[in-house]
């Protein structure tokens, strides 16, 4: 219902502001009212994005910067003197959302360092792409995984150790066992076979509190493999390559333009 809420929200405080908003074919210029979204992964917020687009005619864009150079009130200065223009973010950690803020007006020349050129976006671009790879591949693991059937046979080794690491999250607990000069993969290793034991003790003393911290989705790859190794296999394989060639198209645009991927100029 709050998401329900915050849609309408939206929609309402868009419809408020009016021709000023905007649309698609149109240039982003002083006196326009401009709508962002930040780099967006779940397939059902960018549905969102996009019935928001197509139901009230507007166009929402990337954001172009995040690199804030001059205070609140400078911001809003350049703005009245038409260098700046008044924008609205619809996405705030993978949700929708509403924040107003002031960005500097996009260059189609090559501009000062304070200012994001369309070389500097896809380098930035290129490099979130790298950095939030393992995640989003977790996250298409996570959705295939919701539609596996667990087995009804006893715990396998995989996942008595997956248990062991996340038992480890709870401070408490990682004192308790004293892993001397051992690390966690390694004392989960080692103990595998005692997990029957530090299974109770885990219940005795933790479960019933709260475990701070998680285990690295990464940490269960080997135990959803082993409910489907083929579906798993495909469902890495297609994330992996999907995030790939979004880089490689990224890399591709950059080369053409005279750059390489981290926006250095190429020597020919």
């Amino acid at each position: 219902m709050y998401r329900s809420k915050v849609e309408k929200y939206i929609h309402e405080r868009i419809e408020a502001l009016g021709d000023k908003v905007l649309k698609e074919g149109e240039e982003i210029e002083p006196g326009k009212i401009v709508l962002l979204k930040d780099y967006v992964y779940d397939e059902k917020l960018k549905k969102k994005v996009s019935e928001i687009e197509a139901c009230l005619g507007v166009k929402i864009v990337d954001a172009w910067t995040r690199v804030y150079v001059k205070t609140a009130e400078e911001m809003e200065e350049e703005l009245a003197q038409g260098r700046a223009v008044e924008c609205y973010n619809i996405t705030y950690f993978s949700q929708l959302g509403w924040r107003r803020t002031i960005l500097p007006l996009p260059k189609k020349y090559e501009a000062s360092e304070d200012c994001v050129t369309e070389k500097s976006m896809l380098v930035y671009e290129i490099e979130q792409l790298r950095k939030n790879q393992e995640s989003r591949i977790s996250w298409e693991v996570y959705e295939a995984a919701q539609k596996m059937t667990p087995p009804s046979s006893e715990l396998t080794e995989a996942e008595k150790k997956m248990l062991l690491l996340f038992f480890m999250a709870d401070s408490t607990f990682k004192k308790g066992v004293g892993l001397g000069d051992m690390t966690e993969d390694e004392w989960a290793e080692r103990n595998v076979f005692h997990f029957d034991y530090y299974f109770r003790c885990f219940v005795r003393d933790f479960m019933m509190g709260y475990v701070k911290g998680m285990v690295s989705f990464t940490k269960i790859y080997d135990v959803v493999r082993e409910w489907d190794a083929a579906a798993f296999d495909n469902t890495y394989k297609l994330a992996e390559a999907k995030i790939e060639g979004e880089i490689k198209r990224r890399v591709e645009k950059l080369r053409a333009m005279g750059y390489d991927e981290n926006g250095k100029k190429l020597d020919n």
